[in-house]
C-alpha cells in the first residue's frame, strides 16, 4: 500500500503536478472556441509551477523519503507553512446553556412552524416555556434578598413575545399560524396579553418613521430598506390576524387604519414624502382588504371607505408628493371592497 508523508503533500502543493486533459475534452474546448468566434490559443495541458519543478516532482517519486526530509530543513518556508497549519485551531462556537439555550430552542420552533407541524411545534414551545418559568422560580428563590424590582419571568415572557413578533414580521405566509399560536399562549399564560400594547406602539412608531433611499445614490441602503418595508407589511398582516383571532379589538385596528389615512392626507402636499405615502398606502391596502369580512359592519367602517374613495380621486399633478401608484392602490381597495359586497349580497339572497 502506497503511503505519503506531509512532505510529499508539501511537494505537490508547492512544486505542482502534471495533468493532461483527455483528448475528447480538449477537442470540446476547441469546438467551443470556434463556436464563440474566439481566436484559439494553444491550451496548456500540463499544469505545473515550472518544468523544473515538474522534473523535481518526478525525481521525488524515485527517491526515498529520508532523502527528501534532509532537504526540508527546519525553518524553511515550506516547513513553516506546515507548522502554521498544524498550529491552526478551529473556531469553536459558543454553546449556549440554561436560559439562553431555551430561548434559542423556542426561536428554532418558531422558524420551523408550518400547517403540517403546528401542533407539534406548539407543544414544544409550551414545554420550553414551562422550563423557563421553572428556572425563573428557582432564580427567585436564590435572590429573595435582592432589591431589584425587575421580574425575571416578565422579562423572559417579553423576549418570547418579541421572538414571535419578529418571526411573524419575517414570514407573511404563516402569519395566521403565528396569530393562532399567540392566542394559545394567551389562554395558558395571560401575561402575553399585556405585552400587546407595547407591540402596537412600536408598530405605529415604525409606520410614522418610514425612510426612503435613492437606489442611484445609496443602493445598499435602498436594498436594506426594502427588507424593512417587507417586514412592516408582514406585521400589518399579523395585526389583522390577531384581530381575526380576537386578540386585538376591532376598534384598535380601525383606529390604526384611520390614523394612517390621516398621515398620508397630511403629507400629500409636503415635498419629498412620495415614498413614505406609497409605503403607508401599501400597508393600508393590507389592513383594509384583509379585514373586510371582520370590519365591514363596524360603525366607523364608512369613514375608512370614504377616505379611500377620496384619495383614489386625487390627481398626482395637483399634489407634490402624491404618486399614481398610491392613487391606484386606493382604487384597488375600492374594487376589492365592491366585489366583496356583491359576493355578500349573492350569499344573502341564496340563504
Amino acid at each position: 500500500m502506497v503511503s505519503y508523508t506531509l512532505e510529499d503533500y508539501d511537494a505537490i502543493i508547492f512544486s505542482g503536478f502534471s495533468y493532461t486533459l483527455p483528448e475528447n475534452i480538449s477537442n470540446a474546448i476547441k469546438d467551443l472556441y470556434n463556436s464563440l468566434g474566439i481566436t484559439e490559443t494553444t491550451p496548456t495541458l500540463v499544469t505545473s509551477s515550472s518544468s523544473e519543478s515538474l522534473n523535481k516532482d518526478n525525481r521525488l517519486k524515485n527517491k526515498p523519503h529520508n532523502q527528501f526530509n534532509k532537504k526540508c530543513e527546519k525553518g524553511s518556508p515550506r516547513n513553516d507553512t506546515w507548522e502554521r497549519l498544524r498550529a491552526f485551531q478551529a473556531t469553536k462556537l459558543e454553546k449556549k446553556e440554561g436560559m439562553g439555550k431555551l430561548l434559542d430552542d423556542i426561536r428554532a420552533c418558531l422558524n420551523k412552524i408550518s400547517n403540517k407541524n403546528y401542533e407539534t411545534q406548539r407543544e414544544n414551545i409550551m414545554k420550553y416555556i414551562v422550563d423557563i418559568m421553572d428556572k425563573d422560580m428557582d432564580d427567585d428563590d436564590l435572590s429573595m434578598d435582592s432589591t431589584d424590582e425587575e421580574n425575571p419571568r416578565d422579562n423572559d415572557m417579553n423576549i418570547i413575545a418579541n421572538s414571535i413578533f419578529d418571526t411573524a414580521s419575517a414570514n407573511k405566509f404563516y402569519s395566521e399560524l403565528y396569530a393562532m399560536l399567540y392566542k394559545d399562549l394567551i389562554q395558558k399564560y395571560p401575561l402575553f396579553q399585556s405585552i400587546i400594547p407595547n407591540f402596537l406602539n412600536k408598530y405605529i412608531e415604525n409606520m410614522e418613521n418610514i425612510k426612503t433611499f435613492d437606489p442611484n445614490l445609496d443602493y445598499d441602503s435602498y436594498c436594506d430598506n426594502n427588507k424593512i418595508n417587507e417586514k412592516r407589511k408582514a406585521m400589518s398582516m399579523f395585526i389583522v390576524n390577531l384581530m381575526i383571532k380576537d386578540i386585538l379589538r376591532e376598534d384598535e385596528v380601525v383606529d390604526l387604519i384611520i390614523h394612517f389615512q390621516n398621515i398620508i392626507h397630511g403629507h400629500i402636499d409636503t415635498e419629498g414624502k412620495t415614498g413614505v405615502i406609497d409605503e403607508i398606502a401599501e400597508n393600508i391596502f393590507i389592513l383594509v382588504t384583509s379585514s373586510i369580512s371582520k370590519l365591514s359592519s363596524h360603525e366607523r367602517w364608512n369613514v375608512i371607505v370614504d377616505n379611500v374613495s377620496k384619495f383614489s380621486k386625487l390627481k398626482s399633478k395637483e399634489h407634490v408628493s402624491l404618486s399614481s401608484r398610491s392613487a391606484f392602490k386606493h382604487m384597488d381597495i375600492l374594487d376589492i371592497y365592491r366585489k366583496s359586497q356583491i359576493s355578500q349580497d349573492i350569499s344573502n339572497e341564496s340563504a
